[in-house]
C-alpha cells in the first residue's frame, strides 16, 4: 500500500490530482449511465409502474371534470404521494405519460446518488465509497416500481442531512427548515418519512443537556409526528367506511428473513437463480460490502455514525410486511443500506494491513461490477422491449374511455427477468387511453384518486389469481373488455356467462376479448366459475 495516498478523503487513490479528477468523472459518467439506462425500453418492466402512471392520468382528468370515472372515483389531496404524483403530472404536460415516469425515475437515480453522496461527505467518509451507494437503488424497491418511494428516497436522506444541521445548531430557522422539509417528506411518501424522521429524532435526543434544549429540539419533531397521527386517524375512518382488513398486518418473522433482507438490495424474488445477471448481482454486493476493508479503510462505529444502518436494520428485521393493505414494507428499505453502511468508514489511521494487490483488484473490480450491472439492466429492458410489442395490438385494439378487466395468468418477464413484471401492465391502456382497468390502485388507502364508498368491483388479490374469476361475484357486467395474457397460448374460455364474450384481437401470448353490447340476460343467482384454467 506504500504506493496509495493515504489521505482523510480519498485514501487510497494516487496522489494525482489528475487521477482523482478522472476517477470523480468516470463515476459521474456511470451514475448517468444507470440514470439512462432506464430508457432503453417504452413501458419498463417495474410491476407497479402502469398503476402509478394510471393514477396520474386519471387525477388530471378529475381536476380538469373531464373524466368518464367521477362518478366511480373521487379525488384525495390528503395524501402521502402528492409530491411524486404532481411532478409526474407537470412532465405529462409537455410529454406521454410513460416519458414523463421515465423521467422522473432518471431524475430519481440521480437525485438519490446526489443525497447519499452529500451524507457520506458529512461524515467525512472516503470518497471512494461514492461507487457503493447507488447499485441497491435498482434492487427490490425499483424491480417493483415502487414509484412514489424511490422518488421519496434522496428526499429523505436529505432530510436527515437537515436533522443534523438542526442538531448541530438548533435555532428557529433552523428548527423551520426541518418542519418545511419533514411536511415536504411527508407528501412524498409516509415510510420514507417515518423511518428518516426516526432517525432525525434519534439524532434530536443526542446530547440532550437541559430541559429547554429538549424543547427546541424536538418540537419540530412533535408537530411532524401530529400531522402523521392526523394523517393515521383519517386513512383509519377512510378505512372503516370503506375497506374490509385495512388494518390487518403481516409480520414474516423467519429465520430467513435476516438473510433474504440483504438480498432485496439486488433480487426481486426468492427463486430462480439462474435468472440473467443473478450471479453478477450477488458477487457484486459482495465485493460492494467488503470493499471498504480491502481498500484499507476501518470502521468506526460511534452511535452518530451507526444510527442510519441500525434503525434501516430495524425495519428490515422486525418490520411488517404487509399493514394497511400495503404490501413489501420492510423489503423496499433494503435500498438505503448501503448508502447507511458507508458512513461507519474511516480512512485507517495506522500502516495498512491489507495487501496492495487486494486494493488495486477492489480499485478495478468495483467500476466494473458497476457498469456490468448498467449494462446487463439496460440489456433486459432492451430485450423486454421486443418482448412486450406484441401488447401494441392489445391497445390498438381498445377504444378510448373503456373499461376493462385486466386477468395477468402469466405475469413473469423472462426478458426482464422479473416475475411480476406483467402484473399491473394492462393499466398502461388506462395512462395513455383514459379506460379503466380493475385490479385498480383506486382501492389503495394512499393513492391521490380513490373509489367511492362500494364501487370497487375487484379487489386485492384478485390480480395474483384471476383464474378464480367469478362473473356474478366480481359483477362482470361492468366492463366492455377482459384483457389476458397466457405465454402458454391455451387461452382459458369464457363458461357461464350471461352475456355473449367474443375475442377482439389476439398478439402472441396476449388476448383481447369483448363483451357484445345487448347481449346480457339476467345473471344467475348463484355464482357461476367465469374461467376454466390449466393452472
Amino acid at each position: 500500500m506504500s504506493n496509495l495516498n493515504m489521505q482523510a478523503d480519498f485514501p487510497v487513490m494516487p496522489a494525482h490530482d489528475a487521477a482523482r479528477v478522472a476517477e470523480r468523472a468516470l463515476l459521474y459518467v456511470f451514475v448517468l449511465a444507470a440514470a439512462l439506462s432506464i430508457w432503453a425500453v417504452r413501458y419498463p418492466p417495474l410491476g407497479d409502474l402502469p398503476q402509478h402512471a394510471a393514477q396520474v392520468t386519471l387525477a388530471l382528468d378529475l381536476l380538469r371534470g373531464e373524466s368518464r370515472w367521477a362518478d366511480i372515483v373521487t379525488f384525495n389531496f390528503f395524501t402521502p404521494y402528492l409530491i411524486g404524483y404532481g411532478l409526474i403530472a407537470l412532465l405529462a404536460q409537455l410529454f406521454p405519460i410513460a416519458t414523463a415516469v421515465k423521467l422522473v425515475l432518471s431524475l430519481s437515480v440521480l437525485a438519490f446518488f446526489w443525497a447519499a453522496s452529500a451524507l457520506r461527505r458529512r461524515f467525512r467518509a472516503p470518497a471512494l465509497l461514492d461507487w457503493l451507494v447507488l447499485p441497491g437503488f435498482f434492487g427490490f424497491a425499483f424491480k417493483w416500481g415502487f414509484l412514489t418511494f424511490l422518488l421519496a428516497a434522496p428526499i429523505g436522506i436529505y432530510f436527515i442531512l437537515k436533522a443534523l444541521d438542526f442538531t448541530r445548531e438548533t435555532n428557529a430557522k433552523r428548527s423551520l427548515q426541518l418542519l418545511a422539509c419533514g411536511v415536504l417528506l411527508f407528501f412524498s411518501h409516509g415510510l420514507v418519512f417515518v423511518a428518516c424522521v426516526g432517525i432525525g429524532f434519534c439524532y434530536a435526543v443526542l446530547d440532550i443537556t437541559d430541559r429547554r434544549q429538549a424543547f427546541h429540539r424536538l418540537l419540530p419533531y412533535a408537530l411532524l409526528g401530529l400531522l402523521a397521527l392526523a394523517y393515521y386517524h383519517f386513512a383509519q375512518d377512510v378505512a372503516q367506511a370503506q375497506y374490509t382488513e385495512a388494518k390487518s398486518f403481516v409480520w414474516d418473522w423467519t429465520p430467513r428473513r435476516f438473510v433474504r433482507f440483504f438480498r432485496f438490495q439486488w433480487d426481486v424474488a426468492l427463486s430462480a437463480r439462474d435468472r440473467p445477471g443473478y450471479l453478477l448481482s450477488s458477487f457484486g454486493f459482495t465485493l460492494f460490502y467488503l470493499a471498504p476493508f480491502l481498500l484499507g479503510m476501518r470502521l468506526k462505529l460511534t452511535l452518530r455514525r451507526v444510527i442510519p444502518f441500525a434503525v434501516v436494520a430495524l425495519i428490515g428485521f422486525t418490520g411488517p410486511h404487509m399493514a394497511m393493505k400495503t404490501a413489501f414494507i420492510y423489503e423496499r428499505f433494503a435500498l438505503f443500506l448501503l448508502p447507511f453502511y458507508v458512513l461507519m468508514f474511516v480512512p485507517e489511521d495506522r500502516p495498512c494491513t491489507v495487501p496492495a494487490g487486494w486494493a488495486k483488484f477492489t480499485l478495478i473490480s468495483v467500476p466494473v461490477v458497476f457498469m456490468s450491472m448498467t449494462v446487463v439492466r439496460a440489456w433486459q429492458f432492451h430485450e423486454f422491449d421486443k418482448e412486450s410489442q406484441d401488447f401494441k395490438a392489445i391497445m390498438d385494439a381498445l377504444p378510448p374511455q373503456q373499461r376493462v378487466l385486466s386477468m395477468m395468468l402469466d405475469k413473469r418477464s423472462h426478458a426482464a427477468a422479473n416475475p411480476y413484471a406483467y402484473l399491473h401492465f394492462a393499466c398502461w391502456y388506462q395512462a395513455e387511453k383514459r379506460g379503466f382497468v380493475d385490479s385498480n390502485f383506486a382501492q389503495m388507502l394512499p393513492q391521490i384518486v380513490r373509489f367511492k364508498p362500494g364501487e370497487a368491483v375487484v379487489q386485492l388479490p384478485f390480480e395474483w389469481r384471476p383464474y378464480r374469476f367469478d362473473w356474478a361475484r366480481h359483477r362482470g357486467e361492468h366492463y366492455d373488455y377482459f384483457v389476458m395474457r397466457y405465454e402458454k397460448r391455451q387461452f382459458p374460455r369464457f363458461l357461464g356467462m350471461p352475456c355473449d364474450i367474443e375475442m377482439a384481437a389476439i398478439s402472441g401470448p396476449w388476448a383481447l376479448y369483448r363483451k357484445v353490447p345487448g347481449t346480457c340476460r339476467h345473471a344467475a343467482q348463484r355464482s357461476q366459475p367465469g374461467l376454466a384454467s390449466s393452472h
